[in-house]
């Protein structure tokens, strides 16, 4: 399936007319790999957000120990 993909969009650059009939029936697989790469980008900021979340919870314990300490 990729490799289909990745056929029609090198023909796109010399000439559109040559793959519009293979685009018209793959167009839903276009459709549907830019979902899964934006599913993917999403996917990779929540982990680094979960990451950064636990960064500043442990920080805000260490704090608060230093605190209950003086």
């Amino acid at each position: 399936m990729n490799d289909v993909c990745i056929i029609i969009i090198e023909l796109g650059q010399f000439g559109q007319f040559m793959c519009v009939t293979v685009y018209d029936r793959l167009r839903h697989v276009f459709r549907t790999l830019r979902i899964r790469i934006m599913e993917a980008r999403i996917e990779r900021t929540n982990r680094h957000m979960k990451r950064v979340l636990a960064r500043q919870i442990k920080r805000r314990d260490r704090v608060q120990k230093w605190i209950s300490e003086l």
